[in-house]
Order: C-alpha cells, then sequence, then structure tokens
C-alpha cells in the first residue's frame, strides 16, 4: 500500500471542507468556485474511472523545482488582478468588523461632562457666594454684571458639549448648565437695582429663586455622573444670599426715603425764596420806574419853559407837586420788606429818594418865600440862589441813585443766583 493511503494525517485533510490551491498552495474551501489568495479557480475532480488500476506505484518525491513550479499562479491570474484586490478588501472588512464586535470604541461622554459640570458648577456657586456679600447696591449691580459675563461662558461651554448631546450624560450636563445659565440671567437683573429702579428688587428676587429650585432639580437628575452639586449646600446658600441682599434693599430703601423727604423740603423751600424774591424785586422795580419817570416829568418841564420867566406861584405848585409824588414812591418802597440780604441795598434807595424830596421841598419853599418879596417879582426862579441849590443837589442825587440803583440791582441778582445753587441734600450711598 502507498504512503497516501497509510498516511492519517491525508485521510483527515480529505475529510475536512477545505482544500489546498493547486495553484498558490492557499488554503481554500473545496466548494470555491475562486481561490481567495491568488483569484485562479482550483482544478474540478477528476471523473471516477471504474477500470481496473494497476497497483498503486510509490510516486517520486517532488523536488525543488517542481515545489516551485507548482506555486507560480497562471498567467491567467495575472491578468484578473481587481480578484484579488476585492479579496483582499474584503478579508480587511471582515478583520474589521470583527474585531470592533469584540474590542468596541470607548465612550468618553461621562469624563467630558463631568469636566463641563465642574467648571461650570465653579462659577455659578462663586457668582451665589458674591451675591450674598454684597454691601450697597454698587455691589449688587457687580455682582449681576459679573452673573451677566459667566452666562456668556456657560453658552460656550454648552456649544462645546453639543457633539454628545444624544448621549445621557450629554443631555444630563446640557441640563445642568442650561439651568444654570437661566440663575445667572436672573441675576444679570440685579444690573439694574439702582436707587431709581430699586422697587425692582422683588421682581427679580423672584425670579432668581425660581430658577434656583430649577438648577436643584437638574442636578439631582444629573447625580449618575458623579458631578458635584451646583451649589453647596443646595438651597441655603442661595437662601442665604438672598436674604442677605433683602436686608441691604430694604435699609437702602429707608435712607432713600429719608434723602428725598429732605430733598423736597428744600427744593419747596428753594421755590417759595425765589417766589419771594421775584415779587419783591417786581414791587421795588416797579415804583422805581416811577420815580424814573417823575424824574423826566420834572426835566421835561424845565425843558418846555425855556428862558421864559417862570412866575413864582407856578414854580411853587409844580415843585411841591413834584415833592409829594417822590413821597408817594419813597413810602411806596418803605412798605416793602425786602429779605434779608437785601435790606442794606432797600436802605439806600430810601435814603436817596428821601433827599431828593427834601431838595424838591427847600426849592418849593424858597419859591414860596420869594412870591412875598416885591423886590423878587418879575425875576426869573430859576436865576435865583434857590433854584441854583436845586439844581445842585439834583445832580448829586442822580449821582447817588444810579449807584444806589445799581447796588441793589447787584444783590438781587447775587441772591437769586444762591437761591437758584442752593446746596440740596446729597443723596446717600446706598
Amino acid at each position: 500500500m502507498s504512503n497516501s493511503t497509510n498516511n492519517p494525517t491525508m485521510v483527515k485533510a480529505k475529510a475536512l471542507p477545505v482544500a489546498f490551491c493547486p495553484h498558490c498552495g492557499a488554503l481554500t474551501a473545496t466548494d470555491a468556485r475562486f481561490c481567495n489568495a491568488c483569484g485562479e479557480q482550483p482544478a474540478p475532480e477528476p471523473p471516477l474511472d471504474r477500470t481496473p488500476t494497476p497497483s498503486p506505484v510509490e510516486p517520486p518525491e517532488p523536488t525543488e523545482s517542481t515545489r516551485e513550479r507548482s506555486f507560480v499562479a497562471p498567467s491567467s491570474a495575472r491578468r484578473r488582478p481587481w480578484l484579488v484586490g476585492a479579496a483582499a478588501a474584503a478579508a480587511v472588512a471582515l478583520v474589521g468588523v470583527g474585531l470592533a464586535a469584540f474590542w468596541p470604541t470607548p465612550d468618553h461622554s461621562p469624563e467630558q461632562a463631568r469636566a463641563s459640570l465642574r467648571l461650570t458648577d465653579a462659577s455659578t456657586g462663586q457668582i451665589v457666594q458674591r451675591l450674598g456679600r454684597v454691601h450697597d447696591l454698587h455691589d449688587l449691580r457687580a455682582v449681576g454684571r459679573a452673573a451677566q459675563e459667566q452666562e456668556a461662558v456657560l453658552a460656550a461651554e454648552a456649544a462645546r458639549l453639543s457633539p454628545i448631546a444624544d448621549k445621557d450624560a450629554g443631555r444630563k450636563a446640557l441640563a445642568v448648565i442650561g439651568a444654570e445659565r437661566e440663575l445667572l440671567a436672573a441675576t444679570s437683573l440685579a444690573l439694574h437695582v439702582d436707587p431709581a429702579h430699586i422697587d425692582q428688587w422683588p421682581s427679580t428676587r423672584e425670579r432668581i429663586e425660581a430658577a434656583g429650585l430649577r438648577l436643584q432639580t437638574t442636578v439631582a437628575a444629573a447625580r449618575s455622573l458623579g458631578a458635584p452639586a451646583a451649589i453647596a449646600p443646595p438651597a441655603t446658600a442661595l437662601a442665604a444670599s438672598l436674604q442677605a441682599d433683602g436686608h441691604l434693599v430694604t435699609h437702602a430703601k429707608a435712607k432713600l426715603r429719608t434723602w428725598r423727604r429732605a430733598y423736597r423740603r428744600a427744593r419747596r423751600a428753594q421755590r417759595r425764596r425765589l417766589a419771594a424774591l421775584t415779587s419783591y424785586d417786581s414791587a421795588v422795580s416797579g415804583q422805581l420806574s416811577t420815580y424814573d419817570g417823575l424824574r423826566d416829568d420834572l426835566d421835561d418841564w424845565v425843558s418846555d419853559t425855556g428862558d421864559e420867566t417862570i412866575p413864582y406861584g407856578r414854580a411853587f405848585d409844580e415843585l411841591n407837586a413834584a415833592a409829594d409824588r417822590r413821597k408817594d414812591v419813597r413810602d411806596a418802597l418803605a412798605a416793602i420788606n425786602p429779605p434779608q440780604p437785601l435790606a442794606a441795598a432797600h436802605a439806600s434807595l430810601l435814603a436817596v429818594l428821601s433827599d431828593a424830596i427834601v431838595a424838591m421841598t427847600d426849592a418849593g419853599d424858597a419859591a414860596q418865600e420869594c412870591t412875598s418879596d416885591p423886590f423878587c417879582f418879575g425875576d426869573d426862579f430859576r436865576d435865583t440862589p434857590q433854584w441854583r441849590a436845586f439844581n445842585d443837589a439834583s445832580r448829586r442825587i442822580t449821582g447817588q441813585f444810579a449807584a444806589a440803583d445799581q447796588r441793589w440791582e447787584q444783590a438781587v441778582a447775587q441772591m437769586r443766583h444762591s437761591i437758584a445753587h442752593r446746596r440740596m441734600p446729597v443723596a446717600p450711598t446706598v
């Protein structure tokens, strides 16, 4: 019997559904139409020969040249290279699928979510802590400004987590960040809590409290990520901060109420003083205008007579009437009660008017005496010493009156300026 029939290894190989390719020697399935290695079609099995065969002869041992020739691919394999490439690609794909099944890609989304939450939780916690350490409304507005800036940072962090938004860790982390952004947006409303809008604080506080409760709900749902709580302790930190801010705002409102009452009183006093000054100015100005008219009337009377001789009786009547009208002006001014800062200037006006009345009265008395003197009859009154004395006094009184009137006007303007620019109660620092 030959070695091929007695070799147990060969018998076992025939029992398997695989065989060696006769062209390249690669292991291939027995029912394969082409070799997976060289792409050549395996040789078909020879038909069964039922004729008696001679005794088997031991085949000769193959030489090295025979082995080499048996593994050389025929020319037909070189004419079909695409079969070789397709088979290799299919093998690589099958290997990749198998490796993916046994070695799946690791999921790093929980680590990314925890890293983002550690960052956002720390920043939100700092804002809550600052909210409880404010000393005045300026500090409260500063916290609102910081919360507004931090909300923009959390928006960027939420955008960074968008690639894992469809994963459980991503959804939970984004929910927490969204609630933190809502809390920061509510806290940023403190930026508008100034003395003029301090009454907006209750609504702002309600929004912050509501946002804090929603944040705690989302943090509880994200406990599975192992992330720390956004506010520690969960509710007491925010509640304590808001309570401290409430006391601050209440104290600030009380100080502002006191200041506003004092300011309103000062404004009312200012308006009263301005109204009194305006009334006084109007009354005195009216009398001074009357006096200016009387002086113009006297000048017109002297001018109208010209070089004509003035009878003494006519001069006496005119001068006494002018003096009486000046007395009326002086009495009207004396009846006006000036403000204390204008008392001196007001007295100067009265003194000038009194001097004018005395001069006018002296001239009238002299004219009356001259009327009874036969040596004065027929002479022009304007040539008498009394008239010349009156003219001298009139020029002197005119200069005095101009100076007194100027001082009075300056005093009125200065008082008006001081009243208008009176220092009002300063708003408190709250």
